[in-house]
């Protein structure tokens, strides 16, 4: 059994006001159940589900992303949205990432310089990017800081320059974690593994979803402008979501108050 689902994205916005991914409680949208609109700022919040499975830990799966990604600032402004980022997530959660920015050089105490980076972001799954605070920072002289997100969301992300670990938890103690390779010009780590306080364990590595079972719940093929994801119901049956994107020419801008007119279009543009 298969099933197509076409995605249609134009431009929403384009100006130099923060657009926020992340959807709070207390800001009201307009809810069209696969996506929502945030009534604030206009961002696009999309959540398509596309499977679900009871195991040690739940497995949902789905089509997650919101137009509202924070720039390459990691804090301060976007310089124009022209679609809706989204990718596969499993649990909100899977793939994560967190990231910051360099900010120069800085003299070791012990002798030498190093990379400081800025403006930690962990961005989770389903298109949100969420904030730490503004005053941690990585270099050799500040090697680890452990610290929760500013939005209440009850993230608590620790990075060591040491050891070369991320780690980020949630209130209710399931965890992500990854190594990664020190770099002195980027700094993103993904996260592809999830255990919770039992040690039950969800991940995604090499585009298969593995359930706490230790099951693949989800193969994912990337094909041209197609995204397909397949797997095997009760059944014995193959179940396919085959995911294709058309993209359509920016006409306007609004909800913005500066500049409000219509953009030039270019044979290149999308």
């Amino acid at each position: 059994m298969n099933r197509v689902l076409k995605l249609v994205f134009a431009a929403s916005c384009l100006c130099g006001a923060l657009l926020s991914a992340q959807i709070p409680v207390d800001t009201p949208y307009e809810d069209h159940g696969s996506y929502a609109i945030n009534l604030q700022n206009l961002s696009i919040v999309v959540n398509v589900p596309i499977r679900a499975k009871a195991g040690l830990i739940g497995f949902n799966a789905g089509l997650t992303g919101a137009t509202g990604i924070y720039n390459s600032d990691g804090l301060s402004k976007i310089g124009g949205v022209s679609s809706v980022a989204t990718q596969i997530s499993a649990n909100n959660l899977l793939p994560s990432s967190v990231s910051a920015v360099p900010n120069g050089t800085v003299v070791c105490s012990g002798g030498g310089i190093d990379t400081q980076f800025i403006n930690f972001v962990f961005s989770t799954g389903d298109g949100n990017a969420h904030l730490l605070p503004p005053t941690e920072y990585l270099d050799c002289n500040h090697p680890s800081f452990t610290d929760t997100l500013v939005d209440g969301s009850g993230y608590t992300v620790s990075v060591s320059r040491t050891a070369l670990t991320v780690d980020v938890y949630a209130a209710n103690g399931a965890h992500l974690s990854s190594s990664y390779s020190y770099s002195p010009t980027t700094f993103k780590v993904s996260l592809f593994s999830l255990t919770d306080t039992n040690g039950n364990t969800l991940s995604l590595g090499n585009n298969l979803y593995t359930d706490s079972l230790g099951l693949t719940v989800i193969t994912s093929t990337t094909g041209t402008n197609t995204k397909t994801l397949s797997w095997t119901d009760v059944n014995g049956g193959m179940q396919q979501t085959v995911l294709t994107t058309t993209a359509y020419k920016i006409k306007t801008t609004y909800g913005c108050p500066s500049p409000n007119q219509d953009l030039v279009q270019t044979a290149t543009s999308p």
